[in-house]
């Protein structure tokens, strides 16, 4: 992430801030976290007048060039559990091992009911290569 949109992020996060609690002083962004539910979550710190002091926090999330503030943690960690963007999900390696998968099954299947080619060498390399991305798969599904 350049620092630029970084840096522009974090002005979106503290206007967010100034119009969500006007008494809010000395605001510190402390911490940044991306790519946090399809953007970036900002903690920042905060003293206000009736504080005597005490810091308090915010989370920030922006995304698509919108802020959103939350004084709670568990409405913040919602927010980044919510479904990621559809082209995330398609570039990611569960949905391109979930197609490879499918496409070995299907040839697998294939090859093995047409009776000409049920045991020739493509359908061995097919047994093997099935064997190994399942194992992969469900393997890793276990964790």
């Amino acid at each position: 992430m350049s620092q630029a949109i970084l840096q522009a992020q974090q002005n979106l996060a503290l206007q967010a801030i100034s119009r969500y609690d006007p008494q809010a002083q000395q605001v510190n962004i402390y911490a940044i976290v991306p790519e946090f539910g399809g953007g970036v979550m900002m903690l920042a710190e905060f003293t206000n007048k009736s504080s005597n002091g005490q810091r308090h926090e915010y989370f920030v999330h922006v995304k698509d060039g919108t802020a959103w503030v939350y004084s709670d943690y568990a409405m913040a960690m919602r927010v980044g559990s919510k479904q990621a963007d559809v082209i995330a999900k398609i570039v990611s390696a569960d949905f391109v091992t979930a197609i490879v998968t499918v496409m070995l099954v299907g040839s697998f299947i294939f090859l093995a009911l047409d009776e000409a080619r049920a045991q020739t060498e493509a359908t061995k390399m097919l047994a093997t290569a099935l064997t190994t991305v399942l194992g992969f798969w469900f393997g890793r599904q276990t964790k």
